[in-house]
């Protein structure tokens, strides 16, 4: 059977989540986050000012429920992202 992933974007706090609709989870209170082990951060992937996309998809792709993607005082700058079919 194969799976899919949907992801869901959501603005928390400044911030640009990214989140796996599989994943049930009540919502964050304000200013709170999820337990770290739950939750990549795109900066860990050194984005680009020119192009933040593999920064992004390398976050996607650790397979984590979340992506946080923090506001940086401009726009990221991404070309399509992609849910990659799990091996499992």
């Amino acid at each position: 059977m194969k799976h899919h992933r949907i992801f869901t974007l959501t603005l928390v706090h400044a911030a640009l989540m990214l989140t796996t609709a599989a994943e049930t989870f009540a919502a964050p209170a304000l200013g709170s986050r999820p337990a770290a082990a739950a939750m990549v951060n795109a900066l860990d992937f050194n984005p680009t000012a020119s192009d933040a996309t593999t920064a992004i998809q390398a976050a996607i792709d650790t397979g984590t429920a979340q992506v946080l993607i923090p506001y940086t005082g401009s726009a990221w700058i991404v070309r399509p992202l992609f849910a990659r079919r799990s091996s499992a």
